[in-house]
């Protein structure tokens, strides 16, 4: 940036002049923001998966199912059961490794919820990063004070299934400077507005 005007990106092989950049890095995305001079609170946290071995007495239609209270949830998932919850002692960064100690408090909750489970053996598990914002939602559009910065990163997990709908938001913005959707209410400035939009069903 030059003047508060973007003018390009440089990796560690070459340099790509341009006069918009678009910060969609997922859980970097807090990162790239600061090359930019720019401070976007989106911070990285582990999320864990388990899978068990395929079920003979498990049903075909059973749906995802959540518990609210504890964020556990499960769905079937090649014969067997997917479950996952967030563990409340991990903190912000970026340590993707499995923490199988964890394991006895999900298979608490997974035989409370679904006591077929006791014959099940888990198989293999994997640990991704969900990219928090403050309220659990997005930083959608243009950034303040960094012409040509533009952001669509922060889901909190939830960015696979907004994926379409803020692709499509992000290229009209940029093509054409505004969008079908209102997204004003996702801008980068709700934070120090204090202007948050709390999301309470996350898992």
């Amino acid at each position: 940036r030059e003047r508060g005007t973007v003018t390009g990106v440089r990796t560690t092989n070459t340099e790509y002049a341009c006069a918009t950049v678009v910060n969609a890095a997922g859980p970097w995305a807090g990162e790239i923001g600061r090359l930019a001079g720019v401070d976007l609170p989106i911070t990285p946290l582990r999320r864990q998966i388990f899978v068990t071995d395929p079920l003979p007495d498990l049903t075909r239609d059973f749906p995802l199912t959540v518990e609210m209270a504890t964020s556990f949830y499960f769905h079937r998932e090649s014969g067997g059961v997917l479950m996952g919850m967030a563990d409340p002692a991990d903190k912000p960064g970026f340590d993707d490794s499995v923490n199988w100690d964890f394991i006895p408090s999900i298979v608490e909750r997974a035989l409370d919820r679904m006591p077929l489970l006791e014959k099940a053996n888990v198989k293999t598990g994997w640990a991704g990063f969900y990219e928090d914002t403050p309220d659990k939602h997005p930083i959608l559009g243009h950034i303040d004070g960094v012409t040509g910065f533009v952001c669509a990163a922060g889901f909190s997990g939830h960015g696979l299934m907004h994926a379409s709908a803020a692709g499509e938001a992000i290229a009209e913005l940029i093509t054409s400077g505004k969008t079908t959707l209102d997204i004003s209410a996702l801008s980068h400035s709700r934070f120090a507005r204090g202007d948050l939009i709390r999301e309470y069903n996350v898992i």
